[in-house]
């Protein structure tokens, strides 16, 4: 391997400890996790030139909480991890993230209010490897609701709203988003679901001196498929990003599906490809991926 091209790392764990603990009700399953351990790098500072092994100490801790009740469905998860250095390359610290889902039906199946929130670390300069001298926190929180009226026997119209606050560390990019959808369905079965669906998102930067305000626009098909234990979602469409005279298109393919294994075991795949900027894509990490420390 040319390491003046690729620096890479390598590292080796070893876990000291690990306490686990499950508390499960009919209303509420929780799962927490605590493990300590050291790994060893031999290129800690991930640079071409002049490279510093170190070895690391970790404590980590991470929970999961799932909340089920008739009118609230919660979902949270967390990862936090103490890192030491002990040759000091670097200072000591305290990474992790956060992803919290909410959903109150104020009227059951027809006004619910959503509020998601994600926290964790991203890099400053996204060019450049993942190191404590190149990371920020990172929080993007969401509110608002989505009222749900039928048209009929089989047909619905489904209306929502979204505001954000996109908050980072050190970086300039920090905004307020507001977000409106509207979306007509109708009922193909007991289980299947057939839409059409618009919505737009307008992005205000905090420091509109350096970054121009944009709006993204998009128009698609949903196909929903809801069985007992298997969840299948496709979209289909078209996208458009618009800053000042500027605008470019591109077409919308999303997957969804997951499928229950057991009581406690879910499989289940995300893909897609839509216009998103880097809190968005921050949120589909953590979505599809999980919580996890550092970027």
């Amino acid at each position: 391997m040319n390491r003046l091209v690729a620096p890479y790392a390598l590292r080796a764990s070893v876990v000291g400890c690990c306490i686990w603990m499950s508390m499960s009700t009919a209303r509420a399953d929780l799962n927490l996790d605590a493990e300590i351990g050291a790994e060893h790098s031999d290129n800690v500072r991930r640079v071409a030139t002049d490279e510093q092994s170190d070895t690391i100490g970790t404590a980590r801790v991470t929970l999961t909480l799932e909340e089920m009740r008739p009118r609230l469905e919660a979902r949270i998860a967390a990862d936090v991890q103490y890192r030491h250095y002990f040759d000091d390359s670097y200072d000591s610290e305290v990474v992790g993230g956060l992803s919290g889902d909410v959903a109150w039906s104020i009227l059951p199946e027809r006004f619910i209010w959503i509020v998601q929130d994600n926290y964790g670390q991203i890099a400053a300069d996204r060019a450049q490897p993942d190191t404590p001298d190149n990371r920020e926190d990172i929080n993007y929180f969401t509110t608002g609701p989505d009222l749900r009226l039928p048209l009929g026997d089989r047909m619905y119209t489904q209306l929502s709203g979204r505001w954000s606050d996109v908050y980072y560390e050190t970086s300039e990019q920090g905004s307020e988003n507001v977000e409106g959808s509207l979306g007509i369905g109708r009922l193909i079965s007991e289980q299947t679901t057939l839409s059409l669906n618009a919505s737009a998102e307008d992005i205000k930067y905090d420091n509109d001196q350096l970054f121009e305000d944009y709006r993204i626009t998009q128009g698609f098909l949903r196909y929903e498929l809801e069985g007992l234990r298997t969840q299948l979602s496709l979209d289909a469409g078209y996208s458009e990003a618009e800053r000042g005279e500027l605008s470019s298109g591109g077409a919308i393919g999303r997957l969804h599906l997951s499928r229950e294994i057991t009581s406690r075991t879910t499989f289940s795949v995300d893909l897609g490809s839509e216009f998103a900027d880097t809190a968005t894509a921050f949120r589909i990490d953590q979505v599809a991926g999980g919580v996890s420390p550092g970027s």
